[in-house]
């Protein structure tokens, strides 16, 4: 079952180094056993396991999804008749607080190597995810404007990037090392797929250490929100389909509040004289 989905994960051209992380571990657990042998309870046995040892709701939940996924495909594939129940377990707050301010992005920037650059500014202005950055071709550029078809797009809508400003600036920056079709490569044309040892150095020789690519993402929504472009405006640059998710993204400092609650006070006192009545022209 784990070898059929690999399979449709090539085929989808979703197979990555992180796939190969989950799959082995999977393997590790399960290989051994008979698809039918595998029963709710030992499912559930086995979150307990991993629970004991430490490891996130989360972390447990992307194991237990490619083994969901095995046995959904087994029984499309009419080799199974059904598959054990597969809790879900809670991921509130799980959510990560991580984000780059603009001087550590700088940081960053210029501790990564040269194929780096470019890619990780591009992901920290819009906020779109690596993959998705990763599998961005040439044929995708139309003017000023990145097209993506919903076939193309992982949210199954159509996107529409406008090359504003840097944005711009970087795609003219690809252009004079254009390799084949791919925007972002790691210089001789092939796709940037594994940087995770590049990164780490990076991020450590900036005084940046356990952020993550990921963390790009949170960036970009909560400096478009900062920068006062509407939630609606912003979702469309991101990618986000629900309000959920974006505002999951969208980090509020305890800053940001203080200067609202200001901005507030100061609109108040605004109507305030606004609404109190002239004084007669005999008391002025």
């Amino acid at each position: 079952m784990l070898d059929s989905l690999e399979q449709d994960y090539r085929l989808r051209n979703k197979w990555d180094d992180r796939c190969v992380s989950l799959f082995g571990l999977v393997r590790k657990q399960w290989g051994i056993w008979r698809a039918c042998q595998i029963t709710t309870d030992q499912v559930r046995e086995w979150q307990l396991t991993m629970q004991t040892e430490g490891l996130t709701n989360a972390t447990i939940n992307r194991r237990c999804q490619i083994l969901a996924q095995a046995f959904k495909l087994a029984i499309r594939n009419k080799r199974l008749t059904e598959a054990p129940f597969i809790t879900h377990l809670s991921e509130v707050g799980n959510a990560r607080a991580g984000f780059f301010s603009e001087i550590e992005m700088h940081r960053l920037v210029a501790e990564l190597p040269p194929h780096l650059r470019d890619y990780t500014l591009f992901g920290y202005i819009i906020g779109m995810r690596k993959s998705a950055i990763s599998s961005l071709e040439w044929t995708a550029v139309h003017g000023d404007q990145i097209t993506l078809a919903a076939e193309d797009n992982k949210t199954r809508e159509p996107l529409t990037i406008t090359l504003e400003g840097e944005l711009g600036e970087i795609i003219a920056r690809r252009r004079q090392v254009a390799n084949g079709p791919l925007i972002f490569h790691m210089g001789d044309g092939r796709p940037i797929r594994n940087f995770w040892k590049s990164w780490r150095s990076a991020t450590r020789r900036a005084g940046l250490q356990g952020r993550l690519f990921h963390d790009l993402r949170r960036c970009a929504s909560k400096n478009m929100l900062e920068a006062g472009v509407p939630q609606r405006v912003a979702m469309t640059i991101t990618g986000h389909k629900t309000d959920l998710m974006f505002r999951r993204y969208a980090i509020v400092e305890p800053r940001q509040q203080r200067e609202a609650l200001r901005k507030v006070e100061q609109w108040r006192a605004e109507q305030l004289v606004k609404e109190v009545p002239a004084a007669p022209a005999s008391l002025q």
